[in-house]
């Protein structure tokens, strides 16, 4: 039982360890997606403020 209970240890272990390093990968997918609809938004404003003021 003790072979067993090393080998689910180590497994376990080895699970946590891929889940964090996943969560991380998240998190820099979600910076990366608010740069860009941050970016796109700021670049709408842009397209929209000559239009506006040609307008006035």
């Amino acid at each position: 039982m003790d072979e067993q209970d090393s080998k689910f240890h180590e497994a376990d272990v080895e699970l946590r360890v891929l889940i964090d390093d996943l969560n991380k990968v998240v998190s820099r997918v979600q910076q990366a997606i608010a740069k860009v609809t941050q970016k796109s938004t700021e670049d709408d404003a842009a397209a929209a403020a000559p239009e506006t003021s040609a307008a006035a």
